[in-house]
């Protein structure tokens, strides 16, 4: 289905656009879930500034597990703050843990045309070739220091890990009726197992990571799920 159909779609859902104005109102992100989101990306002055190649990135540090370089935007201010739809999967970091423990959930926007225009214009020169699709960490809250998300996991003797825990109050799940506020714990094992699954997210994204000379791709931060 094309994106600006797909967008017509939900947004005739009430409970969905109504998710959506909520959170575009409370972020004050860039809402390109939106019939219109090509012009209000045209338009927006941090896409301005990356389509004529006037925002500067840091010099960057090579990748060691993907034999790869990163590159960051090096004003935060010139990184974008979007909020997109996307066809997404799921799978796992390669763990560093001399224990054995699962890398940590990763989300992958495998179809999502803001985006690829997104990628095009940060891109170092017009020989290079996105790679692939885009790969998006979910942020982290702690418990300790979030009391909202620290009750709830106690309320529902839900287990939570300390170390990268994902806020159950920026992650929902619609079941065709409702939005409901979803843990992290719960969420894992069905999003590992159903493939591909269409979500609406608030990502910034604020670096490149090139592979050789020709190839790259950016790097995300997902904020709200």
């Amino acid at each position: 289905m094309e994106y600006s159909q797909l967008i017509h779609n939900t947004l005739n859902v009430p409970v969905l656009k109504k998710a959506i104005d909520d959170m575009a109102t409370e972020s004050g992100m860039l809402n390109l879930v939106d019939p219109d989101w090509e012009k209000k990306l045209e338009d927006y002055p941090v896409h301005q500034m990356h389509v004529e190649k006037q925002v500067s990135f840091s010099k960057g540090h090579a990748c060691h597990v993907d034999k790869a370089y990163v590159k960051n935007i090096a004003n935060p201010f010139n990184s974008y703050k979007v909020m997109v739809m996307a066809l997404m999967s799921c799978d796992r970091t390669k763990s560093q843990d001399s224990e054995g423990f699962q890398g940590d959930l990763n989300f992958i926007a495998k179809e999502c045309p803001p985006l690829t225009l997104i990628g095009h214009a940060m891109r170092e020169t017009s020989q290079q070739k996105l790679h692939d699709a885009a790969r998006l960490f979910k942020e982290t809250c702690s418990p300790l220091l979030c009391n909202t998300c620290r009750t709830a996991h106690q309320k529902y003797h839900m287990p939570c890990d300390v170390h990268r825990n994902g806020c159950v109050m920026t992650t929902r799940v619609f079941d065709g009726e409702n939005m409901t506020n979803a843990f992290k714990k719960q969420l894992e094992p069905i999003l590992e197992s159903i493939g591909t699954f269409l979500a609406i997210c608030q990502v910034q994204i604020y670096s490149r990571t090139t592979f050789g000379e020709d190839k790259y791709k950016i790097g995300e931060r997902l904020k709200t799920l």
